[in-house]
C-alpha cells in the first residue's frame, strides 16, 4: 500500500478554509487505497497561528494526523514587513484597499518591478514570519523523506511548504497551489520553489492560466479539482430562511475577499431601488459589518442550513477576486441557484461562463445592472440554475475527482523524470 504525506498548515473539521478543506477532501478519497498521514501545525486560526489543538499523532476518521507546536504567533513585525514590502506598492497609505486596486495593470508592472531584485533572505523572512513556521515539523519531515511514497504540499504561500519541500526528495514532491492573482504569488522566491516540484495539481483551467502567467512553469501539471456534492444531511429543513427575497454570501467577510467593496455596492443598490431585498452573509466575519437593515449577518451555519439558504435565496453573490476554485460558488450551483461573480476572478468567471450559470460585474454599473436583471426574470434565473446544477454534477463529482487523482498518483511518469533530472 502506497504511503501518501500531505502537508497543510491547518487541518480539521472546524477548519473553514478553501485549501485547508482540499486537504481533507484528498485525504479521505485516498485513505480507503492508501496509507494517509497529514502533516500540520497546532494552530486553528489563521490571522495569528496560535496553537490551540494538541501536539501529537491522532486518527481522524482512518487518517493520520500529525500535529506539530508552531515556534511562534504572527506578530506586528510580520503585518509591517507586509506593508513595506508588498502593500506599500499598491496602495500606499490605505492597505485595506489593495484588493480594489490590485487589478490596474499599472499596478501589477510597478509591483513586478519593485520585488524583482529583493534580496532572497528579505523574502524568506517574509514567508517565516507570515507563518505558521513549525521547527518540529520540518524535522519530521526530514527523518521521515524515505518513508513515504509521495509528498503532497497544499497551498504555495506558507512555510510547510516553502520549507517543508526543501527536505524532501526529489521525484516525491507534488504541490497543489490553490493560486490566485495576488502579489505574493510574484516574489521570486515562489517561482523557483515550483521550479524545484515534480508536479502541479490545479483545480480549474483559470487556476492553470494564472500560474502560466505569473510562474511560467516547466512543471508539468495536471487539472484534478475538488468534488462538490450534496449529501443527504445537506438537505433539512433550515431554521430563519428569510421569507423576502435575498443575496446571499458564504465565506470569510474581509476586505481580501471583496466584502467591503460589496457592501458599498449592495447599499448603493438598496439606495437606488426601494425593495424589500436583503444581503445576507454566512461566515467568519474578520471586518465589521455595516449597521444595516438590509444586511443580516448569520455567522458560522451548519450545511442543511447553509444548503437551503442557498437554494432559497434569488442570486448567490461573490465579490472575491482572490480565488482559485470556490467551493462555496459550485455549491450553489449544484442548490440550483444562479450566480453574480467578480469578473476580475479568472476562475469565477470561467466556472460562470462554462456552466451558463451567471453573471459577471467589474463596477458599481455592472453590479447593478445584472443584478437588476436577475432579479426581474425568473426565466433566466431559472435557466442559469439549472445550467449551473448539470455543471457541477458533470464535471466535480466524487468520481469524477477520484478518478484524477488516484489516476495522478498512481502515474509513474513524472516520478521518473524527476528522478533522471536528478542524474
Amino acid at each position: 500500500m502506497r504511503r501518501i504525506c500531505l502537508v497543510v498548515h491547518r487541518f480539521g473539521k472546524e477548519i473553514v478554509g478553501g485549501s485547508e478543506q482540499l486537504a481533507r477532501c484528498y485525504a479521505h478519497l485516498l485513505k480507503d487505497d492508501c496509507a494517509v498521514h497529514v502533516v500540520t501545525t497546532c494552530a486553528a486560526d489563521y490571522l495569528t497561528w496560535k496553537n490551540e489543538f494538541p501536539e501529537g499523532v491522532s486518527q481522524e476518521d482512518g487518517i493520520y494526523v500529525h500535529r506539530f507546536a508552531v515556534d511562534f504567533e504572527r506578530t506586528l513585525y510580520w503585518h509591517q514587513l507586509h506593508y513595506s514590502l508588498l502593500l506599500r506598492h499598491i496602495a500606499p497609505g490605505a492597505p485595506e484597499q489593495w484588493p480594489t486596486l490590485w487589478f490596474e495593470d499599472s499596478k501589477k508592472d510597478a509591483f513586478r518591478r519593485a520585488v524583482a531584485n529583493l534580496p532572497r533572505a528579505v523574502q524568506e523572512e517574509f514567508v517565516r514570519c507570515q507563518g505558521p513556521y513549525s521547527s518540529s515539523l520540518l524535522r519530521f519531515l526530514e527523518n521521515e523523506k524515505d518513508n513515504f511514497d509521495v509528498y503532497v504540499f497544499f497551498t504555495y504561500l506558507y512555510p510547510t511548504t516553502y520549507y517543508g519541500s526543501q527536505v524532501v526528495p526529489r521525484g516525491k514532491r507534488i504541490l497543489v497551489p490553490t493560486l490566485h492573482d495576488e502579489p505574493h504569488a510574484r516574489l521570486p522566491l515562489f517561482r523557483e520553489m515550483v521550479e524545484d516540484f515534480d508536479k502541479l495539481i490545479f483545480l480549474t483551467p483559470g487556476e492553470r492560466s494564472i500560474a502560466e502567467r505569473i510562474w511560467q512553469p516547466s512543471v508539468p501539471g495536471e487539472l484534478v479539482g475538488l468534488p462538490v456534492e450534496l449529501t443527504s444531511q445537506n438537505g433539512g429543513i433550515a431554521e430563519s430562511i428569510p421569507e423576502c427575497p435575498y443575496l446571499l454570501y458564504c465565506g470569510r467577510i474581509e476586505s481580501a475577499k471583496g466584502a467591503s467593496a460589496l457592501f458599498q455596492q449592495f447599499i448603493r443598490y438598496k439606495a437606488e431601488h426601494s425593495s424589500e431585498l436583503k444581503l445576507v452573509l454566512t461566515g467568519h466575519a474578520a471586518e465589521r459589518i455595516p449597521d444595516h437593515p438590509d444586511i443580516l449577518f448569520l455567522g458560522y451555519v451548519d450545511e442543511s442550513r447553509k444548503f437551503s439558504l442557498m437554494r432559497g435565496a434569488k442570486v448567490f453573490v461573490h465579490p472575491s477576486a482572490l480565488e482559485s476554485f470556490s467551493i462555496v460558488l459550485l455549491e450553489a450551483f449544484l442548490s440550483g441557484t444562479p450566480a453574480l461573480v467578480n469578473a476580475n476572478s479568472v476562475v469565477l468567471a470561467e466556472h460562470c461562463r462554462a456552466a451558463n450559470a451567471g453573471l459577471e460585474y467589474r463596477n458599481y454599473d455592472e453590479f447593478a445592472e445584472c443584478l437588476s436583471q436577475l432579479l426581474s426574470n425568473s426565466e433566466i434565473r431559472k435557466a442559469l440554475g439549472d445550467n449551473g446544477r448539470r455543471y457541477a454534477q458533470q464535471n466535480y463529482s466524487s468520481e469524477v475527482i477520484t478518478t484524477k487523482l488516484k489516476a495522478l498518483l498512481e502515474h509513474r511518469d513524472w516520478e521518473c523524470r524527476s528522478q533522471a533530472a536528478n542524474v
